[in-house]
């Protein structure tokens, strides 16, 4: 089972959207990145196979819950002097820091009446 948390209208919602813009254009920086079905339907209807060669799909399982948080963070920190939207803004890189370990470290989830929080990794479901 994979756990999948709905954020919309959480306590928390409004910050990850508000990072979320500063970041999201960091996906252009990334080679060989798919971004959503659409993008890999246009990409894969342009993309040649010989008959010697074989198509393969793979799932990773738990892929999101398998992702350190903090890895993630850094990894956005390092590349994020590469959004125009970050760099015309009054944004530090400890100001993005923060607010993405904020979001991502206090992901809740309701389960039969009851409240968990996830423990590892980056929530499945979350607009970031």
């Amino acid at each position: 089972m994979r756990i999948i948390t709905n954020t919309k209208n959480t306590i928390l919602s409004p910050i990850s959207k508000f990072i979320f813009s500063y970041i999201q254009q960091l996906r252009e920086t990334i080679d060989y990145s798919i971004t959503n079905t659409s993008n890999f339907i246009q990409q894969i209807t342009v993309t040649r196979i010989d008959k010697e060669d074989r198509l393969a799909s793979l799932d990773v399982q738990d892929l999101f819950t398998n992702i350190p948080v903090n890895r993630a963070v850094d990894l956005v920190i390092n590349r994020i002097g590469q959004s125009e939207k970050f760099c015309e803004s009054n944004l530090t890189k400890t100001d993005v820091k923060q607010i993405l370990l904020l979001a991502l470290n206090n992901s809740y989830l309701q389960f039969n009446d009851k409240f968990f929080k996830q423990k590892q990794g980056l929530p499945m479901g979350s607009t970031l």
